[in-house]
């Protein structure tokens, strides 16, 4: 088993893990980042019209292994303006 880390950035800031999961693979690190920022997008995507999510994925000392990455924009394409 392979202590894996979850760094989460929200638009920019990060949010260091220090405890970490056990997990038999990097594919079930994988699984864990994805299910992770999928999560956090249920959070805090409603009301944002911009919001970029990353979790990386890192043993204890290394670079991240792996980056699941949503990045969301609302982009209004239609004129708001009412008209009297």
């Amino acid at each position: 088993m392979t202590r894996y880390y979850f760094d989460v950035r929200d638009n920019g800031r990060l949010f260091p893990d220090d405890q970490g999961m056990e997990l038999e693979s990097l594919d079930d690190a994988v699984a864990e980042a994805e299910t992770v920022v999928a999560e956090m997008a249920k959070d805090v995507l409603p009301g944002s019209l911009r919001r970029d999510l990353v979790v990386e994925v890192r043993e204890e000392q290394s670079p991240p292994l792996v980056e699941a990455v949503l990045a969301f924009k609302v982009k209004v394409t239609a004129d708001r303006q009412k008209t009297k």
